[in-house]
């Protein structure tokens, strides 16, 4: 009978051949092992390999929009989330097409654990280096692959343009972040 294990053995010539197919089988599991180890801590952490390093200046927006006390109250709430818990995000910096005035603009989405829903909350740089939290947001629904826009300011032209706006963004990457509450360099426009 011809096997792979017999092949090695053929090509690499007598006595040495046990030596190799054990150092090989030694140097297989060793690397399925290392697999298994680090895939497994990628998944406890979010899973996905598309899982990408979250910029230093997202977690600082994320803080503040988190210290934000309506926020917490009515933001985070609304797609099930608290401090502590861990969440996927995703943004872009700027205007909303359609909609102008919002150039240095977080546009972020936070998702709920289903992803069939998510709220789009707004932060912007303020004077002590961090973020002041917009009092405003849209809840976001998910039909398929598309994300329709609700409950914020404006009306249905309004809604289409955050629509197609977080329809788009949800093709962007996205991260894994623990919501954790910002410092003094945090602020809130509320009215």
């Amino acid at each position: 009978m011809y096997s792979r294990a017999n092949a090695l053995t053929l090509n690499c010539g007598g006595s040495y051949g046990v030596g190799l197919r054990r150092t090989i089988l030694f140097f297989g599991v060793l690397a399925l092992s290392f697999r298994c180890i680090v895939v497994g801590q990628a998944s406890t952490q979010g899973g996905k390999r598309n899982e990408h390093l979250v910029p230093p200046r997202l977690k600082e927006a994320i803080g503040c929009l988190v210290a934000a006390d309506f926020i917490r109250k009515y933001g985070l709430k609304y797609v099930g989330l608290k401090v502590g818990d861990w969440v996927w995000v995703r943004y872009r910096i700027g205007s909303i097409p359609g909609i102008g005035g919002t150039s240095g603009v977080f546009n972020i989405i936070f998702y709920s654990s289903s992803g069939k829903r998510g709220i789009l909350l707004f932060a912007i740089p303020n004077h002590r280096k961090g973020f002041d939290a917009i009092y405003n947001g849209y809840h976001l629904h998910r039909h398929g692959s598309t994300w329709t826009a609700g409950y914020g300011n404006g009306g249905f032209h309004l809604y289409e343009d955050v629509s197609r706006f977080v329809t788009k963004l949800s093709r962007a990457p996205r991260y894994r972040i623990l919501l954790k509450v910002g410092g003094q360099e945090c602020g809130s426009l509320a009215p």
